[in-house]
């Protein structure tokens, strides 16, 4: 089976159905007698459910932009909250970043405001999960069965993408008859007029929340109320709530019974990790490359002023660029890294002869772009006609970033880089023809290598590694499949095997397919917006 996203979102998604199934089951089993507090009935399967929302969005991020998205700066996950929000930030942007989640898809524009819908409810639902997994409190059963089939619909809604609907071939769904939503909230509003008790109102009013069908703002002023309400409720923040639920106009849902209040509900139905490599990937000692790094700043910048171009070593470029600048204790400025350090790396990146080496990393962490350029102007003065050449595509990019403009179509480096791109899908999409053809050509041991890449059960990095280690197998073979394996490296999780096949092998094809795809990777997840 080709691969079609990474393997960090392709668990996430695996785990997000789990989650869900065990919801589901959690919801068939009989009551237990003797239950002291009602509450908890349902607080571990409500936040189950708001578990698989998060881990199916949190696959959504990791494929744009790595396992890194989930973290904040400290390296710790960011909350579940937080990741919504920025997933629905990114559906509204015109982005080709954006492509795996409408390929295939008839209208794409419909489906990413289908899927900005959905997402905007799993806001609350992630408070909810918080109530229930930290202090136990669940909604009523039929709430809990209504938001399993929001979670349902929303993986439904993935899976119409033909990149995601592979991993997404079985998805669970409630079997029970759900009441009608305006019927159940006004169940819950004649509940919350009958109670006396602050923690049941508490919990009927988030119950009637976490069903509204739409509300206007993604991140509504009573939101911290409602998380607060979700685990230890005050006088104040029920009042805040409630009327919250009376201004949300103009649609009325009408009572359903015969007595109570109805509550007043706007309805619009038409809105929408660190990566670490391990040293053996390397070419020199982690504790080394701090040292060189300053070493080689020092030289570059001296030599400079005597107009002599004198740059770090390419080697060492994909050495920082495999730990990658938030393990190193470089550039501890939040600001970012000073122009005067970063520009010799990004000089050597574009001064090889051939495809270039990573380099937007660098540019991204540059604390002024605009110092960067005139360093860069200085050292075109002196350099080779390969950075001559491609510094220019550097420069368009550099714009695109200063003025917070995406890079259109007919940008030579946008058209390059979605080139590449479009031969990297098409190379996965047929390693399986690739396998099929070769079988009986290789022994035993490499074709269990590439069976298992192809069905999925290790990863390309892993299969690289795992060829370049294989000991009886004639150079020729493995000069194909390293090469054939690194033309389908596209992910920051393919970085480990393609710095190891560089290490070990000199063969120029090999050296050609890791280049470019270490230079889309770098793109992808580095580069400008594009469009």
């Amino acid at each position: 089976m080709p691969i079609f996203l990474c393997k960090d979102s392709i668990r996430l998604l695996e785990a997000s159905v789990s989650s869900l199934n065990l919801a589901l089951i959690g919801l068939s089993l009989p009551l237990r007698s003797g239950i002291r507090e009602t509450n908890a009935l349902y607080a571990s399967e409500v936040g189950l459910i708001g578990a698989a929302a998060e881990q199916a969005i949190n696959a959504c991020m990791t494929q744009n932009y790595g396992f890194k998205g989930l973290l904040t700066s400290d390296g710790k996950f960011k909350s579940a909250s937080q990741i919504f929000d920025e997933f629905i930030t990114l559906l509204k942007k015109e982005n080709a970043k954006n492509s795996f989640l409408v390929k295939g898809v008839l209208d794409p524009e419909k489906h990413l405001k289908e899927l900005i819908d959905k997402t905007s409810k799993f806001r609350i639902l992630a408070k909810s999960r918080a109530g229930g997994f930290h202090a136990g409190f669940g909604p009523s059963r039929e709430v809990v069965v209504i938001l399993a089939n929001d979670v349902s619909e929303f993986l439904f809604l993935l899976s119409k993408s033909s990149r995601i609907k592979p991993y997404l071939s079985f998805i669970p769904k409630p079997h029970d008859i759900t009441k009608d939503r305006a019927t159940l909230i006004e169940e819950l509003a004649n509940q919350v007029n009958a109670s006396n008790v602050p923690q049941e109102k508490s919990v009927l009013i988030s119950s009637a929340f976490l069903i509204l069908p739409e509300l206007n703002d993604v991140k509504p002023e009573w939101i911290d109320a409602f998380e607060r309400v979700s685990v230890t409720p005050t006088a104040s923040d029920i009042v805040l709530l409630l009327d919250a639920l009376n201004r949300a106009v103009p649609t009325t849902l009408l009572r359903a019974a015969g007595s109570g209040e109805a509550f007043p509900v706007r309805i619009d139905q038409q809105n929408p990790a660190a990566l670490s490599v391990s040293p053996q990937f390397l070419r020199r000692e982690f504790n080394q490359i701090n040292d060189q790094w300053f070493a080689d700043v020092g030289i570059a910048n001296g030599r400079l002023k005597n107009k002599v171009v004198d740059l770090p070593h390419p080697d060492f470029i994909l050495d920082i660029f495999g730990v990658g600048l938030d393990k190193l204790n470089i550039g501890e400025n939040k600001l970012g890294i000073p122009a005067q350090q970063t520009w010799p790396f990004i000089s050597a990146s574009l001064g090889v002869q051939g495809t270039s080496l990573p380099y937007w990393f660098l540019v991204k962490k540059t604390e002024d772009l605009k110092e960067l350029i005139a360093y860069l102007k200085r050292v075109e003065k002196f350099s080779n006609g390969y950075f001559r050449k491609k510094i220019v595509e550097l420069y368009e990019g550099v714009v695109s970033i200063n003025n917070n403009e995406p890079l259109m179509e007919g940008s030579v480096l946008l058209d390059d880089m979605l080139a590449l791109a479009e031969k990297i899908d098409d190379r996965q999409s047929r390693l399986h023809e690739f396998f099929e053809q070769n079988k009986g050509r290789d022994s035993a041991e490499t074709n269990t290598i590439i069976e298992q890449t192809v069905n999925e059960e290790i990863d390309i990095s892993t299969a690289i590694t795992a060829i370049m280690n294989v000991g009886e197998i004639e150079p020729s073979r493995r000069i194909y499949w390293i090469r054939t394996l690194a033309e389908c490296c596209r992910e920051i999780g393919d970085i480990p095997g393609l710095l190891y096949a560089l290490k070990n092998e000199q063969n120029s094809s090999i050296k050609t397919a890791v280049r470019k795809g270490l230079r889309l990777i770098d793109f992808i997840y580095h580069g400008p917006d594009f469009i």
